[in-house]
């Protein structure tokens, strides 16, 4: 419902002449709170994670979430630009700052700076830098 509102709104009110609309929202950023998300035990989270993943196979489809965000941006009026960080930061299970604070609390929704964010904004920088901008998903 949220992301509906926002795609109405987008559509409603930006001048694509003078505006580039970009969307990366929650739903591309990877859920680190339980292992069996990433092939081990259920127990397992984020805080116990100190190396990125490299099981390629494990990833092979996007979230529903993602396919979620797609179908509706894929019906605006108005074009808007999906940076889809999410395959790239499934794998940074370690990228998350549960295992590095000295808290017990276990915190998967915070990336470490410097970190996967960085990637984040390398991806947008050259977003905007492209003259039409053919990069990630746009309408």
């Amino acid at each position: 419902m949220v992301l509906q509102s926002w795609a109405r709104w987008v559509d409603r009110e930006t001048d694509p002449n003078k505006t580039k609309v970009f969307y990366q929202g929650e739903s591309s950023s990877p859920y680190h709170y339980r292992g069996n998300y990433w092939g081990k035990s259920a127990d397992i989270n984020c805080q116990s994670e100190f190396t990125p993943l490299n099981e390629t196979t494990i990833f092979t489809t996007p979230s529903e979430c993602t396919n979620i965000t797609k179908r509706i941006m894929g019906e605006m009026s108005k074009p808007a630009y999906l940076l889809d960080i999410e395959t790239l930061s499934r794998f940074r299970v370690d990228g998350h700052v549960s295992g590095y604070n000295g808290y017990n609390g276990t915190d998967c929704a915070h990336w470490c700076l410097a970190g996967v964010p960085d990637a984040w904004n390398t991806i947008l920088s050259a977003a905007l830098l492209q003259k039409n901008i053919g990069f990630g998903t746009q309408k």
